[in-house]
């Protein structure tokens, strides 16, 4: 999923002026959120297993999003990876995530 970064979202006047960074917690946001579009339904962090941000978002940036998901008991299980693209062509990955949505 192909997710491009407003450049103009009120965040990044304060985060952080003069050098705007997309916020860890926003980047985890937009998996929580593509996981609600794909399932349907409006989903919540149940628990995050595992999170590692390698990199930072900036705005104007085009990330993409992997997802795998697979049911656990009454929940749904997320691996998930966003990547950028770098000036040279390269993806790049800046998270890599393992939680549970409810």
């Amino acid at each position: 999923m192909l997710l491009p970064l407003c450049e103009t979202h009120p965040v990044y006047e304060g985060h952080f002026p003069g050098q705007p960074v997309c916020p860890g917690v926003m980047t985890m946001q937009m998996v929580r959120e593509c996981a609600s579009r794909l399932e349907g339904k409006q989903l919540h962090w149940k628990g995050v297993k595992s999170c590692r941000f390698t990199g930072m978002l900036y705005p104007g940036n085009n990330v993409t999003l992997v997802m795998n998901r697979h049911t656990d008991d009454d929940a749904i299980a997320i691996d998930a990876e966003i990547s950028k693209t770098t000036a040279d062509g390269l993806a790049s990955v800046m998270l890599t995530l393992k939680g549970t949505l409810i």
